[in-house]
């Protein structure tokens, strides 16, 4: 402990209770008032540090599983449940939060790449990260140690697509003629299957045949933003004839139920396996065949990434090898 005069004041350092040197101004001129004053300052009785509660992994799961429900659409609330759940797996759920370390971090990624690709091991990261950031918002957590972690590098494999004539079989093996304007919609649109099952009439423009794919109460898109797509002339017709309220939702089921995710895709699996085509066609792969048809027909990258919705063109450049294709077989002709 000792005083140091700094611009005509004294200044009292000392060790606080941690060890760690700490000063405090006494705001006196003449030493023998600072004397005074540092009797006076250890007179004081120690206020004690404000003490911060420490949260559970499982007190945060619950908390957050909360906070997604008024923030998230059903969908990602969903994805968040299995992020925390597999998590959970690796660490004991009544550890402290600010207890969990990188270790902690890199055995799960491990425990999952024996059984997950590298794209699903990374939006678990991506969702954990997210929800730890808020525990840093809400001050539960002084640090984030998911920003930490790099994402894992999934193999560059090029996208499976359809061609027209096995898009054809597709829809021949299907016997619900429901079922085939949703995949008919898929391919002519791009549209992600959440945007399909959430899309109401009044998102269809039939004077400039426009698709508006727009955030709602009851869904919110990939990136957030909504994005415009032509409306197909295959399509017209067909959606004209069903043509609803504003208000009200394109593709029901039963009893005004919209189709669930497992529905449309179990039944798209099905009429794959009828056709007796590639198994590792899904649903999403009529997305790829949206771009992939595309940008065989000569549409630039910038282009099918902004019908796409893709927030960076990066992610729409796994399509960019079949451009090349088509620049090779143009030379051939010469």
């Amino acid at each position: 402990m000792y005083l140091v005069k700094r611009n005509k004041i004294y200044h009292l350092f000392y060790r606080n209770e941690q060890g760690k040197l700490v000063s405090q101004s006494t705001k006196c001129q003449l030493k023998v008032e600072a004397k005074k004053f540092v009797i006076d300052f250890f007179k004081k009785p120690i206020i004690e540090e404000k003490v911060v509660k420490q949260y559970t992994y499982a007190e945060f799961k619950d908390f957050y599983k909360g906070y997604a429900l008024s923030r998230f659409a059903k969908s990602y609330q969903a994805y968040v449940k299995i992020a925390f759940d597999q998590f959970e797996k690796v660490i004991d759920p009544n550890i402290e939060i600010s207890k969990i370390t990188p270790m902690d971090v890199h055995k799960f990624i491990a425990f999952k790449r024996l059984k997950a690709g590298e794209r699903l091991v990374n939006g678990y990261l991506r969702t954990l990260q997210g929800a730890f950031e808020r525990a840093v918002e809400f001050e539960m957590l002084d640090r984030n140690i998911f920003k930490k972690i790099k994402k894992l590098k999934p193999p560059q494999n090029q996208p499976l697509f359809l061609t027209k004539e096995e898009f054809e079989q597709v829809l021949q093996n299907e016997n619900e003629e429901k079922f085939r304007l949703i995949y008919r919609f898929a391919v002519y649109t791009g549209m992600r299957m959440g945007e399909i099952r959430f899309l109401r009439w009044g998102s269809i423009n039939f004077e400039t045949d426009m698709i508006t794919v727009v955030n709602h109460e009851e869904f919110t898109t990939k990136s957030k933003k909504s994005r415009n797509i032509p409306l197909h002339r295959s399509l017209k017709d067909d959606l004209l004839i069903k043509k609803g309220n504003p208000e009200d939702y394109i593709f029901i089921y039963k009893h005004k139920m919209l189709f669930s995710k497992d529905l449309i895709s179990n039944n798209f699996k099905a009429a794959i396996r009828r056709a007796e085509l590639n198994d590792k066609y899904h649903f999403h792969t009529l997305r790829h065949t949206f771009a992939s048809w595309l940008v065989q027909k000569g549409v630039s990258i910038y282009e099918v990434s902004k019908l796409l919705g893709h927030a960076d063109i990066k992610t729409t450049e796994i399509y960019a090898h079949l451009k090349e294709n088509n620049l090779r077989n143009s030379v051939n002709l010469l």
